[in-house]
């Protein structure tokens, strides 16, 4: 493999939770070793101002990318156009040898189980976390019921906790097809 290519909408207008959570998950998978042989890639730039794009990208690079950054990972502009998607499969491949990513040392030279690995144990954390949360809040609601605001609040909380059950059950699903399994050399 010689890289790894994450694509982000700039015409987003805030990284919200799901995004940011998503996001981690990626971190996770790919590890600091590998992140030199990341690519951050924002599209949709025709789908905004170029200022207000900027202004994203700024805040992408030093608040949300910025540990990927730090450890190597590169930032290119996703264009319509062929060009730029070939410009950014030239710059992979003239990197040096891919380190392998974080998931594939866990499954393959540490012999982790999917669910002890990193990324799906961030994503268990998150959901204690988001159950904790709706187990403190539930008395607040009883007493609540009926306004407009609290009950929007709930409805947030919910989904995001149907959210990360989605991301656990994808992810993190035990019966991982054998042909995964050989893939990262396990063939238990």
């Amino acid at each position: 493999m010689a890289g790894v290519v994450y694509l982000y909408d700039i015409s987003a207008k805030r990284w919200q939770g799901s995004t940011a959570r998503n996001f981690e998950v990626f971190e996770k998978l790919c590890g600091q070793a590998a992140a030199r042989k990341v690519v951050l890639v924002t599209t949709m730039w025709n789908q905004v101002d170029k200022a207000v794009g900027e202004g994203r990208e700024r805040e992408l690079k030093t608040e949300y990318w910025k540990d990927m950054i730090k450890h190597g990972s590169a930032v290119h502009r996703g264009n319509l156009d062929q060009m730029a998607a070939q410009d950014t499969v030239d710059f992979l491949l003239a990197k040096e040898a891919m380190y392998p990513l974080q998931i594939q040392k866990e499954l393959g030279d540490i012999n982790r189980a999917l669910q002890d690995t990193d990324a799906v144990r961030y994503l268990s954390e998150a959901l204690q976390e988001l159950l904790k949360a709706r187990e403190e809040t539930a008395p607040i609601l009883r007493s609540a019921a009926g306004d407009p605001a609290v009950t929007q609040r709930a409805l947030e909380n919910d989904h995001q906790i149907r959210s990360v059950l989605e991301e656990i059950s994808v992810k993190g699903r035990l019966d991982i097809p054998q042909r995964l399994l050989r893939l990262f050399g396990r063939d238990n």
